[in-house]
């Protein structure tokens, strides 16, 4: 049975961003393996991001803004400075040729293709090693990062606070300069609010001719792929002047869980005897449960990982937040999976009445005690204590529609 040092499970946004740094030489003491199920190239779907500074895939980007707009239901527009923050495109296209490309080039990084099937305690020279079971074959490593699905997580996950974030773009090209000086749309709620939950629509120009126009909505469930057209056309024609002479270049379709489901810990329930097993990504509760934002987060991650593996392999590799953001996520998805408050309200309010850098910080969970205290001001105060209330008194409300 071949054995690693260190096993990445799974590619995509998590497991390539991790793969990526541990390609670098002075990692070349470890012998790595990379599953992938499959090895993802193209533009299935495009990351967005605020970010300070440089980051890791800076190269990368396909564009970053500075300054964009909030439109409101009622079309109130909000102009938000970003700085020192940036709003940042990267597709994943670029992101996997650059990734796979370097694990490539790296003499320690062994990629394997194949589906991992589960996880099983084994044992080494050393100690507990972990058995990764492919479809193939089987391999083990003492340490095993996993982005891998953890069957019936998602099922159970619904049974407590719980909403599908999930969305639909076209990145276009307009025979006409159309977006030519068109300030980016970060949330466009002029859109239909189906059955009381939040619906917008982003625009993010890359030149005068081309931009990504998505349609995103948070419900308890996914729409079907087609359903989002009518929409979306609607929303080209009449916000952006685009009823012809136009061109899809290419789609995306996708969701993204928001939840206080406690990944990690189920993780730990159905491995406990596998401390060495660390899931990252979305499966490692990187997804913020009030935004859905989860690329940074994965980041952020893996350089925790890094640090941490070179003191020891044996380290903690959890992810940190102070733990307050916690019960700030908890109350604002309880807000939005109740709609005792309009969704499209709350955020309107949210980016009206707050420094955007603010409250970046704040959804980003970098944001100081003090500063929070402001936002908290500012919201709807009533609405916001009483779901936080019902938070700590354990009163999941769980949506049917």
């Amino acid at each position: 049975m071949e054995r690693y040092d260190l096993l990445i499970a799974g590619g995509g946004a998590a497991g390539l961003s991790l793969a990526y740094r541990l390609a670098a030489s002075q990692w070349s003491g470890l012998r790595i393996a990379v599953i992938e199920a499959e090895v993802k190239e193209g533009n299935d779907r495009t990351w967005c991001f605020w970010e300070q500074g440089e980051g890791p895939f800076e190269g990368l980007l396909a564009h970053r803004w500075d300054r964009m707009d909030f439109y409101g239901y009622h079309g109130k527009q909000v102009s938000l400075d970003l700085q020192p923050y940036a709003y940042k495109m990267l597709r994943s296209g670029d992101f996997y040729a650059h990734c796979h490309k370097a694990l490539d080039l790296a003499p320690h990084i062994h990629r394997i293709q194949d589906r991992v099937r589960g996880y099983e305690k084994g044992t080494g020279s050393e100690g507990t090693e972990i058995l990764v079971h492919m479809q193939q074959k089987t391999v083990q490593a003492p340490l095993v990062f996993a982005s891998t699905p953890l069957e019936g997580a998602l099922d159970e996950a619904r049974h407590g606070l719980w909403l599908n974030q999930h969305f639909k773009g076209y990145y276009l090209a307009s025979e006409e300069p159309l977006f030519e000086g068109l300030t980016a749309r970060l949330m466009d709620f002029r859109v239909e609010q189906v059955d009381g939950y939040p619906c917008f629509v982003y625009v993010l120009p890359t030149d005068a001719h081309h931009a990504l126009v998505e349609y995103t909505v948070f419900s308890p469930d996914a729409w079907t792929n087609a359903a989002y057209d009518a929409p979306l056309h609607r929303y080209m024609e009449e916000n952006l002047g685009l009823r012809d002479h136009f061109q899809v270049l290419h789609t995306e379709y996708g969701q993204i869980p928001m939840t206080d489901y406690d990944f990690v810990g189920a993780w730990r329930r159905r491995y406990p005897d596998l401390p060495g097993l660390v899931p990252i990504g979305t499966m490692g509760g990187l997804g913020r449960p009030s935004t859905g934002y989860t690329f940074t987060n994965i980041q952020r991650h893996c350089e925790l990982i890094l640090q941490e593996l070179t003191k020891t392999r044996k380290a903690d590799f959890g992810a940190r937040m102070p733990s307050r953001f916690k019960h700030y996520d908890r109350t604002l998805l309880r807000v939005l999976v109740e709609r005792k408050y309009p969704g499209h309200a709350l955020f309107e309010r949210l980016f009206d009445r707050n420094p955007t850098a603010l409250l970046l910080a704040f959804l980003d969970g970098q944001s100081r005690f003090g500063q929070e205290i402001t936002i908290m001001n500012r919201s709807p105060r009533p609405v916001m204590m009483s779901a936080m209330i019902r938070n700590m008194l354990g009163n999941a409300s769980v949506p049917k529609g």
